[in-house]
């Protein structure tokens, strides 16, 4: 009886083995069949034996096509190349990725990530490919770099700006010192020093002039608005004139965006604008600051 067992029993183990291999063929085949990148079993004449669809996409070739197709065929020509000594020197169960150009049916060409492994069947070696197109990650790529230079050239170009601001800052300030020991502190002696009360009264109304002409004198008319600004509402004001955008201002002054509008309606408010359909820019294009 136990002799007649065993046979039963290696059998149904065998049964049950192959059921398993049989289904893991099926999972493998699913797998092989619905993944995302393209795949390519290449035997040692370099000729594909093995492509999914999605391989079969990227390319623009049907099944009956690609299957016996030379993978160097595939690429270009100095491509072709690099993948050749892939081959060459990978090890069974090695795996490597490059960066290629691919080509499709009709000629043109497309950037693509290849990983390649070495497996070997039966005493043959075999290569399988997953190719991923690299097309719209290049494109990301090129516009972050644009972007980036973009970014850049607008920094310079704040940086010049904003250069420029206090050059010309510095020069108001010279100018109005100048004006101060030259012109004011002068009519302040002679007022101190004057005995009468008619020509205190005739230097008061000299030295009234002279304050005056501190800021009728420029090609720019100074604003009384402008002198009710704080040093900050100062400085996103002379930001505002240059042309910089509220961003602009925001990156330049290392404040947030609502600090920067808040100041904007406090400038506003100040300058009697409230209201007013009178665009910030072009109201202090005509203004000293």
């Amino acid at each position: 009886i136990a002799g007649l067992k065993k046979p039963g029993a290696d059998g149904t183990d065998r049964n049950r083995k192959a059921l398993d291999q049989t289904t893991s063929e099926k999972i493998l085949g699913a797998i092989f069949m619905s993944v995302g990148d393209g795949i390519l079993l290449v035997d040692e004449d370099y000729e594909i034996v093995k492509a999914n669809p999605h391989a079969c996409e990227m390319y623009g070739l049907q099944q009956q096509n690609i299957v016996g197709a030379d993978i160097r065929s595939l690429v270009q020509d100095e491509d072709a190349a690099l993948l050749a000594r892939f081959f060459e020197e990978l090890i069974e169960g090695q795996r490597k990725s490059v960066e290629i150009i691919c080509l499709y049916v009709d000629g043109k060409t497309f950037p693509a990530t290849v990983t390649v492994t070495r497996s070997d069947l039966d005493g043959k070696r075999h290569w399988s490919l997953i190719v991923r197109d690299d097309t719209h990650q290049k494109v990301l790529e090129t516009q972050l770099r644009q972007e980036k230079q973009q970014t850049e050239e607008m920094n310079l170009t704040l940086r010049t700006v904003m250069k420029s601001i206090e050059q010309d800052r510095k020069d108001f300030e010279s100018r109005v010192a100048s004006r101060i020991r030259t012109a004011l502190l002068p009519g302040l002696r002679k007022i101190d020093e004057a005995s009468e009360a008619k020509v205190r009264r005739s230097y008061l109304a000299i030295f009234e002039e002279q304050l005056l002409s501190l800021t009728a004198g420029f090609e720019k008319e100074m604003d009384q608005g402008l002198l009710k600004l704080t040093k900050t509402e100062i400085e996103v004001c002379r930001l505002i004139q240059a042309g910089c955008s509220t961003k602009d201002v925001c990156e330049a002054m290392k404040l947030s965006f609502d600090t920067i509008q808040t100041h904007r309606k406090n400038i506003r408010r100040k300058l009697n604008l409230s209201g007013k359909k009178l665009n910030l820019h072009a109201y202090l294009m005509n203004r000293v600051l």
